[in-house]
C-alpha cells in the first residue's frame, strides 16, 4: 500500500508542476557515511540538483 500511496504522489506532482523529476539522486546527509538514495527529486525549472536551487521529494519513509 504505501508503494502506491508514493506512485500516486510522484504521479500527482508531475501532473501539477508539468516537470519531469530527477531520477534516483545521491545526497549527502550530515554525519552519515552512506548517501542518501532520493527518487524522485524535482528542482527549480526543471534544473540539475544542487545546493543553490529549491527542489521537492517525495521520499517513502
Amino acid at each position: 500500500m504505501a508503494g502506491q500511496l508514493l506512485d500516486d504522489a510522484i504521479e500527482t506532482a508531475h501532473r501539477v508542476w508539468q516537470i519531469e523529476p530527477h531520477r534516483y539522486v545521491l545526497i549527502s546527509a550530515n554525519g552519515e557515511q552512506q548517501p542518501l538514495a532520493v527518487d524522485p527529486l524535482w528542482t527549480c525549472y526543471g534544473l540539475r540538483p544542487n545546493s543553490n536551487n529549491l527542489s521537492f521529494m517525495v521520499q517513502s519513509v
